[in-house]
C-alpha cells in the first residue's frame, strides 16, 4: 500500500485534527477606535457656552446705550427728576463753597438737603459738578444713564454669587432688562421716566448683585464684606428697596426651613437639582448656622446705614412725612395684582406675547435650583404686601406698598430667565435619547431664537420710546421757559409760584438749576419729605395769602391763563406766557403770638390748618408750638430794615436781617422750621420758637438789631456715613476670622504630643 502527500484542500474542505481548536484572540493594540459620529450642536454648544453670555452681555448693553441714549438731550422726563436736579445743583453749590450743612432753598419754604432723604444718588453728580466746575446737567444726565445700562451687568454678577452658570445668569439679565410693567412705580425706566424715580433706579440697578452677595454668605459662609457694602448702597440710595432686600434675605433664610418637605414632596425624581455652592451646606444643623449669619449680615446692614435712618429718628419733628399721597401708591390689592399678572402688565407690558409671564409658571414646575430660594419666596413676600398695601396705615404714611413692586419684577424676572435656560437643559438632554437629536435641537435652537427676539426687540422700542426730555414737548416751549430763566438772574429776591399753564416740573425747578430762582411749591423729592411746610402749601390756595406767607411775590403763568391770575406788576411777557409781581409779607417779618399749639403730632397740624383757613396769615399773626417761652408778645413794635437769604459758605448765616424794635417784638424768618435752626442777635445766642405754620422765630427787644438765622447741620450726621465703608471692612475680618478657625487643625492628644 502506498500512501501519497495531499493537503488540506485537496482532501475537501475537512481540517486536519489540529484545526478543529478555535482560533486565538488577536493581541491587543494601542491603536484607538475611532469616536462617534458628533452632532453638529455639540460643538456649536461647546463654544456657546464659553462665548454666548459674554456676547449676550455686550450686545444687551448695546442696545440699552441705545435705548437710553437720549437722556442726553436735555432735561429728562418726570417730575421727581426735575426736583432731583434741583437739589443736585444745590449740594454742588454747596460743596463749591464750602457749605456741609447742605440747607436747601429750592422749594417748599427750604429744607434739609441729604437729612431725611436719600443722598448717595444726588451727592455723586453734584460731587462730579463740583469737581470740574460745571457741567451740572451732563453730570446727572449720566448719573441716570449708568444704572439703566449696567442693570445687566449687575444682574448678571449677582445670578453668579447665587449659583445659576453663566448662560443662567446671561438670560437673567435679559429678562430684568426687559421686564417692563405698565405702572410708574416699576423698576428702571418704568417709573424713571414718569414719576422721576431716579433713586429708585440707582437702587434697583444693584438690588440683584447685593442679593446675590447676601445669598452667598448665608449659604456658603463668603462675601460678608461685600454682602455689607452693597446691602447697605441699596438701602441709602432708595430705603423702600433696603427693606425689600432684608425682606428677601429673612424669607430665604426662615421660609425654605419650613416648607422643605413640602418642597422634597413636589419634586419629581426625574428632575435633577442643579449643583450650587449651597450643595455643601446641606447638612445637620445647615439652617440654624444660616440663621446665625443671618443675624450678623442684618446687625452690620442696621449699623452702615445709620446716616438713613438716624437723623429721622432724632429729629422726627422737623420731619415732613407725606400727608398726600398719590392715589395708587398704596399698591394695587389682591384683585389688582391679579388682573396686572394676567394682562402681562407687570412683567411683559409693550409686548403682544407675554412671553416672561408664560415662563413663570413652567419654571415654577420645572426648574428646581437650591439658589431659586432667593427668588421665589422674596416674590410671595412682594406680592403678599402688594396686595395688603391698600390696608396698611401708619403715621405719616410712611408705607407705601407699590414700592415693592420693583422688587418683585426683578425677583420674577430672575426666576424666569434661570429657570428657562434649565428647562431648556432638559429639553435639550431628553432630545440626546431621541432618534433624531439634530432635528430636535434644531428645533430647540429656533424656539430659543424666536423667544429672546420677543422679548428683546419690542422691550428696547418700549423703554427707547419712554426716555422723554424737555424739547420733546412742543408746548412745554423750552426756548421762552430759557428767557425767564435769563430774566429770573436780575430781578430782586423772592419765591416764585409756578400757575396755570406753567406747572409742570420743568417751569418750577429749572428757573432753580440755571438762576437760583426758588419754587414755592415742590411736590416730591427731599423736598416733599424734608419740609414740614409741604403739607400747608398744597393745601392752601389762595395765590396772595402765599405770596404773603411764604414771600412768594413772583407769579408764572401762561397767558391764556390771565383771568384766573391776580392782578399785579407785569414784569415780562413772552408769546404764551408771562411774569407777574405782587405785595408780599418778606423774608423776615414782625408778627404778633396769639395763641399756641399743643398735643400730638397729629392734632398739632390740625390746628395749624385751621390757623391757615383763617385770616390770621395776613395780618401777621401766628400760634406757637409748646414747648415755648411762657412769655411771648402779642403786639408788633417792630420794623425790618433789611432782610436777605444767602447763598451761606461755611457757618456763615443762611438768612440775615437787621431790624428795629420800639417794644418786645417776635420776628419769624420764612424759612421751614428744624430742629437745628440757630439764631444769634447781635452775635449772642437767642432761643428759636417754632410758630405756624412752621418757621422758626426768634423774640427780640428793643433797639436795632441784626439777627442770624443759621441751620446747622450736627457734625455726627455727617460722620456716621464713615459707618458704610467701616462695616464693609468689618465683614472682610470677620469672614477672614472664621475661615481661619475653621482651618485651624483639632489639637492632638496629650499622649500623641507627649511622644
Amino acid at each position: 500500500m502506498s500512501y501519497s502527500a495531499t493537503t488540506p484542500t485537496e482532501r475537501g474542505s475537512e481540517p486536519p485534527l489540529a484545526d478543529q481548536r478555535q482560533p486565538a484572540p488577536p493581541a491587543p493594540s494601542n491603536t484607538p477606535r475611532p469616536a462617534p459620529a458628533r452632532d453638529s450642536w455639540d460643538t456649536a454648544a461647546a463654544w456657546a457656552l464659553r462665548w454666548g453670555p459674554i456676547i449676550t452681555l455686550v450686545v444687551l448693553t448695546g442696545v440699552l446705550c441705545w435705548a437710553y441714549g437720549h437722556v442726553f438731550a436735555g432735561e429728562p422726563n418726570g417730575d421727581d427728576n426735575t426736583f432731583h436736579l434741583g437739589e443736585t445743583r444745590r449740594i454742588a453749590d454747596c460743596l463749591m463753597r464750602g457749605d456741609y450743612d447742605f440747607w436747601n432753598t429750592s422749594a417748599n419754604g427750604g429744607y434739609a438737603s441729604g437729612y431725611y432723604y436719600q443722598l448717595l444718588p444726588l451727592f455723586t453728580p453734584a460731587a462730579l459738578t463740583a469737581v470740574t466746575g460745571g457741567h451740572l446737567l451732563f453730570w446727572f444726565q449720566l448719573c441716570m444713564f449708568l444704572p439703566l445700562v449696567l442693570t445687566p451687568l449687575a444682574t448678571y454678577r449677582g445670578a453668579r454669587a447665587l449659583g445659576a452658570t453663566p448662560w443662567e445668569s446671561a438670560i437673567a439679565s435679559v429678562a430684568v432688562a426687559f421686564a417692563i410693567s405698565n405702572s410708574r412705580w416699576g423698576h428702571g425706566a418704568d417709573g424713571n421716566f414718569s414719576v422721576g424715580l431716579y433713586t429708585q433706579t440707582w437702587a434697583f440697578a444693584a438690588f440683584p448683585l447685593a442679593l446675590g452677595r447676601g445669598a452667598q454668605w448665608l449659604t456658603a459662609g463668603k462675601k460678608l464684606g461685600a454682602a455689607v457694602a452693597w446691602g447697605t448702597f441699596v438701602g441709602l440710595c432708595h430705603p423702600f428697596a433696603g427693606v425689600a432686600l432684608g425682606i428677601a434675605f429673612f424669607i430665604g433664610v426662615v421660609l425654605p426651613l419650613g416648607l422643605q418637605p413640602v418642597t422634597e414632596l413636589l419634586s419629581p425624581p426625574w428632575l435633577q437639582q442643579t449643583p450650587t455652592v449651597t450643595d455643601a451646606n446641606e447638612t445637620p444643623g445647615a439652617g440654624l448656622r444660616m440663621f446665625g449669619r443671618l443675624c450678623l449680615l442684618g446687625a452690620l446692614l442696621l449699623i452702615a446705614s445709620t446716616p438713613g435712618w438716624i437723623t429721622v429718628l432724632v429729629d422726627y419733628a422737623g420731619f415732613g412725612g407725606f400727608p398726600h399721597r398719590v392715589a395708587d401708591e398704596v399698591g394695587p390689592g389682591l384683585k389688582g395684582l391679579a388682573s396686572w399678572q394676567w394682562s402681562g402688565v407687570i412683567l411683559d407690558h409693550g409686548r403682544k406675547l407675554h412671553i416672561l409671564g408664560w415662563c413663570l409658571p413652567v419654571v415654577l414646575v420645572l426648574a428646581r435650583s437650591k439658589y431659586l430660594r432667593w427668588v421665589w419666596p422674596p416674590a410671595l413676600a412682594y406680592a403678599a404686601l402688594l396686595s395688603v398695601g391698600p390696608h396698611l396705615v401708619t403715621p405719616d404714611d410712611l408705607f407705601p406698598a407699590v414700592r415693592f413692586l420693583g422688587a418683585l419684577q426683578i425677583v420674577l424676572a430672575m426666576a424666569a430667565g434661570i429657570g428657562i435656560v434649565q428647562v431648556g437643559k432638559l429639553l435639550w438632554r431628553w432630545a440626546e435619547r431621541t432618534p433624531e437629536p439634530f432635528v430636535l435641537r434644531t428645533a430647540i435652537a429656533a424656539v430659543t431664537a424666536v423667544l429672546l427676539t420677543l422679548v428683546v426687540l419690542p422691550g428696547a422700542r418700549t423703554q427707547h420710546d419712554r426716555v422723554k426730555v424737555a424739547t420733546d414737548y412742543p408746548n412745554n416751549r423750552r426756548n421762552e421757559m430759557q428767557q425767564f430763566i435769563d430774566r429770573f438772574t436780575e430781578l430782586p429776591p423772592g419765591r416764585k409760584q409756578a400757575l396755570g399753564g406753567a406747572e409742570n416740573h420743568w417751569w418750577n425747578l429749572l428757573p432753580y438749576v440755571y438762576a437760583e430762582r426758588s419754587a414755592l411749591l415742590q411736590m416730591g423729592g427731599g423736598g416733599l419729605q424734608a419740609s414740614p411746610n409741604y403739607d400747608f402749601l398744597w393745601t392752601e390756595r389762595d395765590v396772595r395769602k402765599k405770596a404773603h406767607l411764604y414771600f412768594a411775590p413772583y407769579l408764572l403763568f401762561a397767558r391764556s391763563k390771565a383771568d384766573s391770575i391776580p392782578e399785579g406788576r407785569s414784569i415780562m411777557q413772552t408769546e404764551a406766557f408771562e411774569l407777574r409781581k405782587i405785595d408780599d409779607g418778606g423774608l423776615v417779618a414782625a408778627v404778633a403770638v396769639t395763641g399756641r399749639i399743643t398735643g400730638p403730632r397729629k392734632a398739632a397740624k390740625k390746628a395749624a390748618l385751621a390757623w391757615l383757613a383763617s385770616d390770621a396769615p395776613m395780618k401777621d399773626e401766628v400760634m406757637a408750638y409748646e414747648p415755648a417761652a411762657a412769655d411771648l408778645p402779642s403786639s408788633k413794635g417792630g420794623t425790618v430794615d433789611w432782610a436777605v437769604e444767602t447763598p451761606s459758605a461755611g457757618d456763615d448765616p443762611d438768612v440775615a436781617a437787621q431790624v428795629t424794635v420800639t417794644t418786645p417784638t417776635m420776628f419769624v424768618a420764612r424759612v421751614s422750621w428744624h430742629p437745628r435752626w440757630e439764631v444769634e442777635i447781635d452775635g449772642q445766642p437767642a432761643q428759636v420758637v417754632r410758630v405756624t405754620p412752621d418757621f422758626p422765630a426768634v423774640v427780640v427787644g428793643p433797639g436795632a438789631h441784626r439777627l442770624h438765622f443759621r441751620f446747622h447741620r450736627p457734625s455726627w450726621a455727617n460722620v456716621s456715613w464713615l459707618l458704610w465703608p467701616l462695616c464693609g471692612f468689618a465683614g472682610i475680618a470677620i469672614e477672614v476670622w472664621l475661615a481661619r478657625r475653621r482651618r485651624k487643625p483639632p489639637n492632638a492628644p496629650v499622649t500623641a504630643r507627649l511622644a
